[in-house]
């Protein structure tokens, strides 16, 4: 809703347009209590460090939604962008074919949602957690009632919550890289042309303008891509280690976190794959621009001095907050640490035990 400009029929009327913007204020308003019942597990709940995880990765989540809020208005005309773009190479815009994927994501998605917040609500494992809560001395008996409703609330709405922010923000990114990445590749095959017609002026001008709009995609989405990987990485490692060494009777809990996995998985693979994609097409028409001095011999002073000015000193990549360049080797590392910590988590608990 929030990349949908509000039609001309609801902004003359108060009404209409309170009803257009009234799924962002319900969201707002759930993320918010989300938020102030986190807190309230923390002091309350005698498992502090793992509602204290919880409450930095909300915390995250909401610090990366407000922060794409701030810069929507960037983040609309990036597609936009691109389609100017393709006009100028004579390309087919490929949006309509990426409809019917978008829809079908969609789909999964909500799809998805309904089924964690059903396993959740007939699993065995609620119970236990429930009546764990009422027979432990480590809560007041006048809050234990208070702190089972409470779980219960933060756990639906913090499941719908999260998978809304994710695969919102994990299909958009992941749409709009592998966008990228196929103009990037139109760009490739029509500058071969455009070499023929000794026009060396128009290849300058179209690869400018890409790298504009990989810098525009990592100024306004590399800190919620940065938050993104993060929260991913951290859900995989949490359900791995549930998985492997938190042992219960309950086939439900098992399929819950099986499913957590594979999701916080696709979740990781739709924001590094397509970003890693863009940024190895964007070094290749680099390396392409950068050659054509040899292309054009008679201009060759003209495009030494332009390349130097504006492209050679100047690389341009997709990045987690402009920390790391992201590529198919920091996948790899991702998953490399994540073994690593899983072997040294359990390793102490084993020890501890």
């Amino acid at each position: 809703m929030d990349t949908l400009p509000c039609p001309k029929f609801c902004g003359k009327q108060k009404l209409c347009k309170f009803v257009w913007n009234s799924p962002r204020y319900i969201f707002n308003f759930v993320l918010l209590f989300v938020l102030v019942a986190q807190i309230a597990l923390v002091i309350l709940m005698p498992l502090k460090k793992r509602e204290l995880t919880c409450l930095i990765i909300i915390v995250l989540q909401i610090s990366a939604h407000n922060f794409m809020l701030r810069s929507q208005e960037c983040i609309r005309g990036l597609l936009k962008k691109i389609s100017e773009i393709l006009k100028i190479l004579n390309s087919h815009n490929p949006r309509k074919v990426f409809q019917n994927p978008i829809n079908a994501y969609c789909l999964l998605s909500i799809v998805s949602s309904i089924s964690f917040i059903a396993v959740y609500l007939i699993s065995n494992t609620r119970i236990q957690i429930h009546r764990y809560i009422r027979h432990t001395k480590d809560i007041s008996e006048e809050y234990k009632e208070f702190c089972v409703f409470l779980l219960e609330i933060r756990n639906v709405l913090t499941v719908s919550l999260l998978l809304g922010l994710s695969v919102s923000f994990s299909g958009y990114y992941g749409f709009i890289c592998y966008h990228t990445s196929l103009l990037l590749s139109e760009f490739s095959s029509k500058s071969i042309n455009l070499i023929v017609k000794s026009d060396y002026e128009t290849i300058l001008k179209i690869y400018l303008e890409i790298s504009q709009v990989v810098v525009s995609i990592d100024d306004f989405l590399s800190y919620p891509t940065f938050v993104n990987v993060l929260a991913d990485i951290a859900g995989l490692f949490w359900a791995c280690y549930v998985i492997i060494f938190d042992s219960k009777d309950d086939y439900l809990f098992y399929l819950y976190f099986v499913a957590a996995a594979f999701t916080y998985i696709l979740w990781l693979l739709m924001v590094m794959l397509p970003a890693a994609s863009v940024n190895k097409a964007i070094e290749v028409a680099r390396n392409f621009v950068l050659s054509l001095p040899g292309w054009f011999p008679h201009h060759q002073n003209v495009l030494k001095k332009c390349i130097k000015m504006k492209i050679k000193h100047k690389k341009v990549s997709l990045t987690l907050w402009k920390i790391y360049k992201i590529d198919h080797s920091l996948l790899i590392s991702s998953m490399g640490t994540l073994v690593t910590y899983g072997i040294i988590v359990g390793t102490l608990g084993a020890v501890q035990s």
